[in-house]
């Protein structure tokens, strides 16, 4: 069994090329296409090391993925795990593409495993245009592209699909931002800042970790911006206590002055507010290093020294 990039790239490609064969209305061809999916997923984790492949249950595995050799086939996480991993470890890849690329799987899964048919009336222009988007980002953190996975004439029609994809969320994003300002706009100004008055003193109430205030594109008051860690930092020592710094990618936001919601990272990206921040906590060293300290074992009252 090879959990090697290569290995899993190559296969990725066959699986790709065998959907590509097929007509986009046949049901044989999301079925190849998730597969291929799949193994272009894992192939992006064991660029990082084959080890994120590796069932960690069983030590054998992991063993197995650092090259020793294993008494038995070797088993690796399953594809749901393979994918909230790529949550982490491939830049841009988020949230929501997780959700797609998880209910991808799950509908491979029943049309293989079950009497189910559910990819016999699944309509391409449903699914492909965001798997192409996928594609594309994983073959690149692979350090490759879509021609070298799809051949050059099925690449370069991806390529145009990922292109109209990100076009229509412009021309959404550009549609929420003005309908926000100009439903805002029309209050009368008493109402408006009322509504400001309310939203700052929600915020005051709302803010958690892993969110920041900024300012709205619509009606500039402060709305909040919510986010995943995507990494933690090394933790460091300072005269405050530990500092634990996380980095956070942004995920969505609102506002509650305007009503203006912004739902993903992609929609935030599209308005120029997906820039990561840094998150920072200070813990005190005995609770970070779990240290019970009691001084009345070392200290008995007495000032030796003193006498």
């Amino acid at each position: 069994m090879s959990w090697k990039t290569d290995d899993l790239w190559k296969k990725a490609c066959l699986f790709f090329g065998r959907a590509f064969e097929l007509t986009r209305e046949d049901p044989l061809f999301p079925l190849w296409s998730s597969m291929g999916l799949e193994f272009l997923a894992r192939a992006a984790l064991a660029k990082v090391h084959p080890a994120l492949l590796a069932d960690p249950q069983q030590g054998e595995n992991i063993l197995y993925a650092f090259g020793f050799p294993s008494n038995k086939p070797p088993k690796s996480v399953p594809a749901k795990t393979v994918f909230h991993r790529l949550k982490v470890v491939v830049p841009g890849f988020i949230e929501s593409d997780f959700t797609f690329c998880t209910a991808l799987m799950e509908m491979r899964n029943s049309e293989l495993h079950s009497g189910e048919l559910p990819f016999d009336k699944y309509p391409a222009n449903n699914w492909y245009p965001q798997m192409c988007r996928i594609a594309k980002l994983l073959s690149e953190y692979c350090g490759r592209n879509l021609t070298s996975l799809f051949g050059e004439k099925e690449a370069k029609a991806a390529e145009e699909l990922v292109v109209a994809v990100e076009a229509k969320l412009h021309s959404e994003v550009s549609k929420l931002i003005r309908h926000a300002k100009l439903n805002f706009e029309k209050l009368k100004k008493s109402v408006r800042d009322e509504q400001v008055k309310r939203a700052a003193a929600t915020l005051s109430r709302q803010m958690v970790w892993r969110a920041r205030k900024v300012s709205c594109p619509a009606c500039k008051t402060e709305g909040i911006l919510h986010g995943e860690v995507v990494k933690m930092l090394e933790p460091r020592a300072t005269e405050e206590g530990i500092e634990e710094r996380a980095v956070i990618m942004p995920t969505k936001f609102s506002c509650i002055a305007c009503g203006l919601s912004l739902p993903t990272h992609q929609h935030l990206f599209i308005a120029g507010m997906a820039e990561h921040f840094t998150e920072t906590s200070v813990a005190d060293p005995k609770e970070y290093y779990g240290i019970e300290f009691d001084p009345s074992e070392y200290y008995d009252g007495n000032e030796y020294g003193n006498d």
